[in-house]
């Protein structure tokens, strides 16, 4: 399985992303992640049965559009930052090339992540569905072994002792301003 996902890494990377600029495949690969977070999780969901396409009443749907919108707005402002400080993309075959502490990554060391899940949160609000907020919390538990297994050993063994001195006055899911 792995074997398979480096080799589908690799053929994404040379027919979509070679050549681009940074902020291209930044904007390129957002579009593609959302689409699928925003779309195609409830679509999926719908198509088996597990979610219909009723709105909540308002004083669930309105919290649960505003939650999304700000999750949404998360994971722009760190695909911007992952693009401009960064000098590279969201996507795993095509990570920054410089650390990036800068903007939402100084209160919080994976605040992409929660403006994903905030996004699934928001809809399952959105919608009512306990189906949605059963795979906000499964993605949630998903990044946070992705995390904990291979991205902060990598991050560590890549940018050495300024990602441990990051480690210790950031942390990892609870915001917390600076000072």
């Amino acid at each position: 399985m792995m074997s398979q996902t480096l080799v589908l890494s690799f053929v994404l990377r040379t027919i979509f992303f070679d050549g681009m600029s940074t902020s291209f495949k930044s904007i390129l690969f957002t579009l593609i992640a959302l689409t699928f977070i925003i779309a195609g999780i409830p679509i999926l969901l719908h198509h088996f049965g597990l979610l219909q396409w009723t709105m909540a009443p308002w004083t669930t749907a309105m919290p649960g559009a505003l939650t999304s919108l700000l999750g949404l707005l998360i994971y722009i402002l760190c695909a911007r930052d992952f693009a401009r400080f960064g000098r590279g993309t969201p996507a795993v075959w095509d990570p920054p090339k410089t650390f990036v502490s800068h903007g939402l990554y100084r209160l919080v060391r994976n605040p992409m992540y929660l403006g994903i899940v905030l996004i699934v949160i928001g809809e399952a609000c959105f919608f009512h569905s306990r189906p949605l907020l059963i795979i906000s919390l499964s993605i949630w538990l998903l990044f946070h072994g992705f995390v904990l297994f291979y991205e902060e050993p990598t991050l560590t063994k890549k940018f050495g002792d300024s990602y441990r001195q990051y480690c210790l006055q950031v942390t990892r899911w609870l915001p917390r301003w600076p000072g």
